[in-house]
Parts: C-alpha cells; structure tokens; sequence
C-alpha cells in the first residue's frame, strides 16, 4: 500500500468517519484532519432509518465544521458492511467508501494504549485513526458480473461441503447396513452403484428381485457396462450379509432423502459451473486465462470472485500484495531472520491460487519446468513450498500481465528462450 499517495486523499477540509460495523447497531466517529474528534459518537442500524439518520449526523457535521467531503472507512469483516457502502456510494455526495484491515485497527489500538480494550466506540476510534495514518484501500467499484462470480462461487462451496457431508452420511449407512456393499463398489458413487441402491437399496430387494428385472431396472439410467456381472456379484454379497433382513423401512427413507439431495446437489453444481463460464464469457480477457494449458474456468472464475476486476490492480505486486504474497523480511540489528510471504492479504486468495496450483504445473510443460528449475538449481535452490510460491507469484504475474494487455498466454516468455526446456524433458 503506496501510504503517502493515499493521504493525499484527505485535506483540512476533509472529514474522517470510521465505523464499527455490526448487524443491527453498527458505531461511527468523526474526526477532522488533525485528529480531533467533531461530534459525539452515533449508533444507527444498516436499516433506511437508520442510515438516514447517519446521513443527516454527517451532514450537520459538515455544516457545522465547514467541511467539504468525507472519508468513511470500516473494516471488511462479515458482509454487513456492504449495505453501509452502498449508500454511501448511493446518497452521500462527496464521500468515499474506504476499507481497513483488522491488522492495523488492531495495530492501532496498540499505539493508542487500548490493546486489551475492545468495545465497539474505541474501535470506531481506532478505524478512523488508521485512515488518518493512511492505512486503508479504496473500494474498487463492484461490477455486477464480478460480483455475480462472487456470490456464485460462494454458493458452489457450499454445495461442495454439503455434498461431502452428504457422501459421509451414505458412507456410514452403507457401513450400518450393508457393510459388504464395498466389497463390489469401493466407491459408492458410481452411476451404476447409485442407481442401485436407488431401486434396490437392502439385501432383501436384491434377493427377492429376478436378475433380469434389477439388470433392466439399471439399465434405464446406465447406458454401458457390463451390468449383469454386478448384479450377479451383488446377489452373492447380499445373501452372505451380516446385515441380511437389519435394514427398517426408516432406514430406507432416510437413504432416499440422502441420494434425493446428493443427487440434487451434483445437478445443482453442474448448473453453476454453467453460469461461471457464461459469466467468465462477459469478461474480456478471462477467456485468454482459461486457454493457458491447465488452467480451468473453475480455477479463473474462483480467483477473479476474489480479486474482482485484475484491471484494478495498478501493478503486478499490487496484485500480490493483495493475495499476501508479498515478501517481508524478520531482522533487528544485526540479526538477519528469514523471508517469508506476509500472508496479509486474501487468504482466500492463497488457498484458491495453492488449491489448484499442483495440477497446473502436472498440466503445463512451461510451469512444470520453472518449477522443476527452482527446486534443482545449484545457486539458490528453492525448497518444495518456497518453489511453489515463487511459481504461483509467478503465475499471478502472467494473469496480471495478459488482462492488462488482453493478450493471449506466450509459452517462450515463460521460459525464457526455451532455457528450461532441457529440464522438464
């Protein structure tokens, strides 16, 4: 964060407002540009009453000190903060909508002698000081289709975690009722070993089924494979049970509302990865990104939910700064400590960029080699963690690069005139 250009942001007739957001009654405080606080602190809520009624508290204030414009900044913590910027945005003219992290609030109420202090008025206090001090970023403006990525990526994670839970719950009945049901699937989820235990879910329906009817049954909703070799396995599993007769009718309800939702859930997962790519269409360069050898729109359409717009971003380590890629180093003195990644950013960020960053480098020759590269040179060698950071720094740069440019990926800039080429052979 370039702090000095950023304080150029404010003069004497600037009013700094920091508030403490929360979801009922959110607190601000109003100082001018020296630091000296105008006017008793307000609690509003996130509601049009109460947010009129903040409105009209900055506005007298204003009045009352001469005051042109304002700086309201709060912290991005939960989601309640984006109805208070909106109508900033929206209803008070010459205003700007800034953001702090938590870090430097916290940071703050240590230089302010208030570190085991915490209620909402001082940290509305420690918000604004921040901003004073320069320490905030300007809230880029939302587009719709960035923030449709947004809201649409959060959703499949739920889905996803919804889907694990859901495996585990069959997992355990299958265990409970039909432990030697693995012994034929070793993974449940199969289309055939689905429709199964959708149609035939207990050892008993297996049993009393001709074999004809469970094959034809099947075969309805799987098209190929040998389906007659499994039912004549599954007869055989079935009659040996040790679960032979255990299953009640509940149970049985309860594995159809299981497969009902799992089902459910993996149509519902297909439909969003659906609208990611439409969405990924609208953005002028996302699809040079997706192009890039072992790069999926998944992986793309993740990332920019998180980052919005890379356009936004003025320089590459702007953009990796805001991942927590950026280096720091520990020393005091003439002690030298070691450098590390700062992990001030996006977390979300780093976990998206390391979640898919191992199969794009199996994927892509170039990246494979750079990696390959870091971890074997003499000088300098790299350890398995540092290389990947240094490759996902470096990938970050090429996504940069090719959305300011709108160019397509260029395999030899990665390599270099092909100096790695000898390496990942």
């Amino acid at each position: 964060m370039q702090t000095n250009n950023i304080i150029k942001h404010y003069t004497k007739s600037t009013l700094i407002i920091g508030i403490d957001v929360a979801k009922y009654n959110s607190v601000a405080r109003a100082f001018n540009s020296e630091g000296k606080e105008l006017s008793k602190a307000i609690t509003f809520t996130t509601d049009y009453e109460g947010l009129n009624l903040f409105h009209m508290w900055i506005n007298k204030i204003k009045s009352t000190y001469k005051l042109k414009d304002s700086i309201i900044g709060m912290e991005p913590t939960g989601h309640y903060w984006i109805r208070i910027e909106d109508y900033i945005v929206d209803k008070i003219s010459n205003s700007m909508a800034v953001l702090v992290e938590a870090s430097d609030v916290k940071s703050m109420r240590d230089l302010l002698g208030m570190e085991n202090k915490k209620t909402d008025h001082i940290d509305a206090m420690a918000i604004a000081k921040t901003i004073l001090f320069g320490k905030y970023s300007t809230i880029n403006k939302r587009n719709s289709g960035f923030t449709d990525l947004k809201e649409l990526i959060r959703f499949r994670e739920e889905k996803i975690k919804e889907k694990v839970r859901l495996d585990n719950k069959i997992q355990r009945w299958l265990d409970i009722n039909f432990p030697e049901y693995k012994l034929l699937f070793k993974k449940w989820n199969t289309k055939t070993s689905i429709a199964i235990l959708k149609n035939f879910p207990t050892q008993r329906e297996i049993l009393n089924t001709n074999s004809k009817k469970i094959v034809s049954t099947i075969k309805e909703e799987v098209k190929t494979g040998n389906i007659s070799k499994y039912v004549e396995l599954l007869k055989e599993i079935a009659e040996k049970s040790i679960a032979l007769d255990k299953c009640s009718e509940m149970q049985k309800i309860i594995l159809k509302h299981y497969l009902e939702n799992y089902l459910n859930i993996n149509q519902m997962l297909v439909l969003i990865e659906n609208e990611v790519n439409e969405l990924l269409k609208k953005i002028d360069y996302a699809q040079n990104l997706v192009e890039i050898k072992g790069v999926s729109s998944m992986f793309i359409g993740s990332l920019l939910a998180e980052t919005g717009d890379l356009k936004n971003f003025k320089v590459p380590q702007q953009l990796l700064a805001y991942a927590g890629l950026d280096l720091k180093i520990s020393e005091s003195g003439e002690k030298k400590g070691k450098t590390t990644i700062s992990k001030r950013g996006n977390s979300r960020v780093r976990a998206i960029l390391f979640k898919y960053l191992l199969p794009f480098i199996n994927a892509n020759e170039e990246f494979k080699a750079l990696h390959k590269h870091y971890t074997t040179r003499s000088n300098n060698q790299l350890k398995g963690m540092q290389s990947l950071i240094a490759v996902g720094c470096k990938l970050l740069r090429v996504f940069f690069g090719m959305s300011k440019t709108n160019t397509n990926y260029e395999p030899t800039i990665i390599l270099e005139h092909n100096q790695f080429l000898s390496i990942a052979a």
